[in-house]
Protein backbone atom coordinates (compact mmCIF):
# COMPACT_ATOMS: atom_id res chain seq x y z
CA UNK A 1 0.00 0.00 0.00
CA UNK A 2 1.21 3.79 -0.01
CA UNK A 3 4.09 4.18 2.13
CA UNK A 4 3.45 8.09 1.77
CA UNK A 5 0.99 10.16 4.14
CA UNK A 6 -1.32 11.01 1.18
CA UNK A 7 -4.91 9.90 1.82
CA UNK A 8 -4.38 8.65 -2.20
CA UNK A 9 -3.23 4.49 -3.32
CA UNK A 10 0.30 5.30 -4.81
CA UNK A 11 0.49 4.97 -8.23
CA UNK A 12 2.74 2.11 -7.30
CA UNK A 13 0.02 0.68 -5.74
CA UNK A 14 -2.48 0.82 -8.67
CA UNK A 15 0.17 -0.87 -11.05
CA UNK A 16 0.72 -3.65 -8.08
CA UNK A 17 -3.12 -4.59 -7.75
CA UNK A 18 -3.74 -4.19 -11.91
CA UNK A 19 -0.85 -6.66 -11.95
CA UNK A 20 -1.71 -9.19 -8.97
CA UNK A 21 1.62 -8.07 -6.50
CA UNK A 22 -0.17 -7.27 -3.39
CA UNK A 23 -0.53 -9.36 -0.67
CA UNK A 24 -3.80 -10.64 0.13
CA UNK A 25 -4.30 -8.12 2.73
CA UNK A 26 -2.99 -5.26 0.73
CA UNK A 27 -5.40 -5.68 -2.00
CA UNK A 28 -8.22 -5.79 0.76
CA UNK A 29 -7.39 -2.47 1.72
CA UNK A 30 -6.59 -1.06 -1.25
CA UNK A 31 -9.87 -2.50 -3.37
CA UNK A 32 -11.84 -1.40 0.11
CA UNK A 33 -10.22 2.11 -0.40
CA UNK A 34 -11.10 2.47 -4.44
CA UNK A 35 -14.78 1.39 -3.43
CA UNK A 36 -14.51 4.92 -1.45
CA UNK A 37 -12.47 7.03 -3.36
CA UNK A 38 -13.64 8.75 -6.46
CA UNK A 39 -10.11 10.23 -7.64
CA UNK A 40 -8.41 6.98 -7.10
CA UNK A 41 -10.86 5.25 -9.01
CA UNK A 42 -11.18 7.04 -11.57
CA UNK A 43 -6.97 6.54 -11.70
CA UNK A 44 -7.64 2.62 -11.73
CA UNK A 45 -9.52 2.85 -14.31
CA UNK A 46 -7.26 5.08 -16.73
CA UNK A 47 -4.24 2.93 -15.52
CA UNK A 48 -6.41 -0.08 -16.56
CA UNK A 49 -7.51 1.01 -19.60
CA UNK A 50 -4.15 1.99 -20.89
CA UNK A 51 -2.81 -1.28 -19.64
CA UNK A 52 -5.40 -2.93 -21.76
CA UNK A 53 -4.88 -0.58 -24.95
CA UNK A 54 -1.43 -1.35 -24.67
CA UNK A 55 -1.83 -4.98 -24.50
CA UNK A 56 -3.85 -4.97 -27.59
CA UNK A 57 -1.71 -2.69 -29.51
CA UNK A 58 1.50 -5.16 -28.70
CA UNK A 59 -0.26 -7.92 -29.68
CA UNK A 60 -1.41 -6.72 -32.58
CA UNK A 61 1.35 -5.67 -34.28
CA UNK A 62 3.39 -8.92 -33.25
CA UNK A 63 0.51 -11.16 -34.21
CA UNK A 64 0.53 -8.30 -37.83
CA UNK A 65 5.13 -8.86 -38.04
CA UNK A 66 4.83 -12.86 -37.26
CA UNK A 67 1.62 -12.68 -40.42
CA UNK A 68 3.92 -11.31 -42.62
CA UNK A 69 7.05 -13.46 -41.66
CA UNK A 70 5.43 -16.41 -42.24
CA UNK A 71 4.58 -15.54 -45.95
CA UNK A 72 7.58 -14.68 -47.03
CA UNK A 73 9.31 -16.44 -48.86
CA UNK A 74 12.47 -18.47 -47.18
CA UNK A 75 15.52 -17.69 -49.46
CA UNK A 76 17.83 -20.51 -49.88
CA UNK A 77 21.30 -20.33 -47.40
CA UNK A 78 24.14 -19.99 -49.03
CA UNK A 79 26.17 -22.73 -50.06
CA UNK A 80 29.70 -22.20 -48.31
CA UNK A 81 31.74 -24.26 -51.28
CA UNK A 82 34.27 -21.79 -51.08
CA UNK A 83 35.55 -23.11 -47.32
CA UNK A 84 36.25 -26.48 -48.25
CA UNK A 85 37.85 -25.15 -51.88
CA UNK A 86 40.11 -23.42 -49.42
CA UNK A 87 40.68 -26.51 -47.37
CA UNK A 88 41.64 -28.62 -50.27
CA UNK A 89 43.80 -25.82 -51.64
CA UNK A 90 45.70 -25.97 -48.42
CA UNK A 91 46.09 -29.55 -47.95
CA UNK A 92 47.73 -29.52 -51.13
CA UNK A 93 49.97 -27.08 -50.60
CA UNK A 94 50.97 -29.10 -47.25
CA UNK A 95 51.33 -31.99 -49.22
CA UNK A 96 53.29 -30.18 -52.02
CA UNK A 97 55.68 -28.88 -49.39
CA UNK A 98 56.00 -32.55 -47.71
CA UNK A 99 57.07 -33.89 -50.87
CA UNK A 100 59.63 -31.32 -52.21
CA UNK A 101 61.37 -31.67 -48.58
CA UNK A 102 60.97 -35.12 -48.92
CA UNK A 103 62.02 -35.63 -52.25
CA UNK A 104 65.62 -33.39 -51.82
Amino acid sequence: MSKDHSPHLSTMTLDELLLGGLSPGDEQQARAHLAECPACSRRMASTTNSANRYREQLTEMTLEELRARLEQPRAPKPRRTWRWGLVALGAAAAALGVFLALGR
